[in-house]
């Protein structure tokens, strides 16, 4: 896996500094992006450096209970977080990509909708589908504590 400053540059390197776009003569001249190039690293590089909010083991579980698991209940109960941490971290991704590039390009006239569709297909869905997710296995946790299985809710989804 490629680090944050890494995957920054690589998204930088994406990112057109301007487009063509004709003037009342009908030259091209031109012109910045009207998504602002730093404001989409800025926002790339806040999620990927963002301090995980989801409350560690001790604070969903509580320290008594932590202290009783078994090995391997402990070790499943880090298993079902991390699921629901990364899944997290999925939505939030595709919320960035939706806001700052399927959107735009999507308003703009400089891209032919069908090749958006080609790179972006079903992106709505897929955000809809990965939140619906997220929020099933975050309440299930919620709801049972340290008996939160989620294999269930992944065999249905």
């Amino acid at each position: 896996m490629a680090s944050t400053s890494e995957a920054i540059v690589e998204l930088e390197e994406l990112l057109p500094t301007a487009i063509p776009e004709q003037d009342d003569t009908g030259q091209n001249s031109e012109t910045q992006l009207t998504t602002n190039r730093s404001t989409i690293t800025d926002t790339f590089e806040t999620f990927a450096n963002r301090q995980n909010t989801e409350p560690n083991q001790a604070e969903l579980l509580g320290e008594d209970t932590l202290s009783k698991l078994t090995s391997d209940e402990g070790t499943r109960q880090n298993i079902i977080k991390e699921l629901i941490d990364t899944e997290d971290e999925h939505v939030r991704f595709l919320k960035i990509l939706n806001e700052h590039f399927y959107t735009p390009m999507k308003r703009e006239d400089w891209i032919n909708r069908d090749f958006i569709q080609l790179l972006f297909p079903n992106l709505e869905t897929i955000i809809h589908f990965h939140e619906t997710l997220w929020e099933r296995m975050k309440e299930r946790r919620e709801e049972r504590g340290v008996e939160c299985t989620v294999g269930d809710i992944l065999v249905q989804t």
